[in-house]
């Protein structure tokens, strides 16, 4: 990268390059690790200066589970609803399917089970294996597994042990 010119094509292939290395930073060093919000944030600066509305997505989850394991749970909040617009914005499922999981999350370690449970219930309708394969790739993890999961959880902390086991199963 650094040898060739500056163009939109060299940009673009930077920020496919920015994504990928966020997911396997994640995977290699945990959610957590210091060198995600560098990453991140080049390819978020990448995505603006490209226009790639579609994409941006992508950056913000990446930046949401940074801030969220990081128990920066209001910092996380106000990107969960970001990406929740976002997801509006582009009206495609597998981008709702992530935002809902991101706002479910925030609001489960919240202690608010009840939205929680609407949320990774809303996200769980939306998946599909063939989304949850796409979006693997940019978040490191399958929604339909971690959505189910924290509806289970969550139906547990509500007082509903029988349905949390039939739903985890």
């Amino acid at each position: 990268l650094p040898e060739l010119s500056e163009s939109p094509e060299r940009d673009l292939q930077e920020f496919r390059l920015q994504l990928l290395l966020g997911v396997a930073v994640m995977a290699m060093e945990g959610y957590g690790s210091p060198r995600l919000p560098s990453i991140h944030g080049r390819a978020r600066d990448l995505c603006v200066k490209l226009g790639a509305k579609e994409h941006l997505l992508q950056v913000l989850w990446g930046i949401w589970a940074w801030s969220f394991i990081r128990d920066e749970l209001e910092f996380g909040a106000g990107l969960a609803r970001e990406i929740t617009q976002l997801a509006a914005t582009l009206n495609d499922p597998g981008y709702r399917m992530e935002a809902h999981f991101a706002v479910g999350c925030n609001a489960f370690y919240r202690g608010d089970f009840a939205e929680a449970l609407g949320q990774c219930d809303t996200g769980v309708a939306l998946y599909t294996t063939d989304l949850g394969r796409l979006h693997a790739r940019y978040t490191g993890q399958n929604s339909g597994v971690t959505n189910r999961c924290y509806s289970a959880s969550s139906l547990w902390y509500l007082g509903y042990p029988d349905k949390a086991r039939s739903r985890i199963r």
